[in-house]
């Protein structure tokens, strides 16, 4: 399908804009498809994590309408449950975006972008060291996803929390590499939080994006 050539393509994030209209024109061709409906909520919940929302809201009140028409007809799509444990994790209901992701994962156990998302959950919960194997194996499970870098960022952040300052470095460099843009790995403010974080000890903040 071109929406998801367009969503996995170059040019963010007006490409991820450019997905959703595809999905809306399949949608309006098709109101019962469900490929459609799960392509339009698996984007809006990256923009809204983002940050790149108008309307977080009603983005999020159309994502829950459309996850709850996908899961109603197939219960068992791993994708849905990923969606909407991403949802969750934007809500700040981190326990429940846990428990979403763990039935993804269940289903599909070679879901890179599940696997990650809960290893950010286990970072957003202050686990960082419990993290470290889940955003290593979505990098092993697809290390040339377009949004690789943010597992490569959290895997920073993880290391420099728990003092592994040398391995928190690499990972940073590496992810800057791979989203020079990203939020996630601006070298300047990664430097000037750094000895705030490991001498309070506190859990690094994860980013929305």
């Amino acid at each position: 399908m071109r929406a998801w050539a367009l969503f996995y393509g170059p040019g963010f994030p007006e490409n991820q804009k450019e997905a959703v209209r595809e999905f809306e024109r399949a949608l309006e061709i098709d109101p019962g498809s469900i490929d459609a409906k799960l392509g339009i909520a698996r984007i809006m919940v990256g923009i809204i994590g983002d940050g790149l929302s108008s309307d977080v809201q009603g983005d999020q009140a159309r994502v829950e309408q459309l996850l709850g028409e996908v899961l109603e007809r197939d219960p068992n799509r791993p994708l849905a449950h990923a969606v909407k444990g991403h949802q969750r994790k934007n809500q700040s209901r981190i326990p429940e975006a846990q428990a979403k992701l763990e039935a993804a994962i269940a289903l599909d156990r070679n879901d890179a972008w599940a696997v990650r998302t809960f290893g950010q959950t286990l970072m957003l919960s202050g686990r960082p060291e419990a993290a470290i194997p889940y955003l290593e194996k979505a990098i092993r499970l697809n290390p040339r996803e377009h949004s690789v870098g943010n597992a490569y960022g959290l895997l920073g952040r993880a290391h420099l929390f728990l003092g592994h300052t040398n391995q928190a470095i690499a990972f940073l460099r590496r992810a800057r590499t791979e989203l020079p843009r990203n939020c996630l790995i601006t070298a300047s403010s990664r430097a000037r939080s750094a000895s705030k974080e490991i001498s309070t000890k506190r859990t690094p903040r994860s980013p929305k994006c």
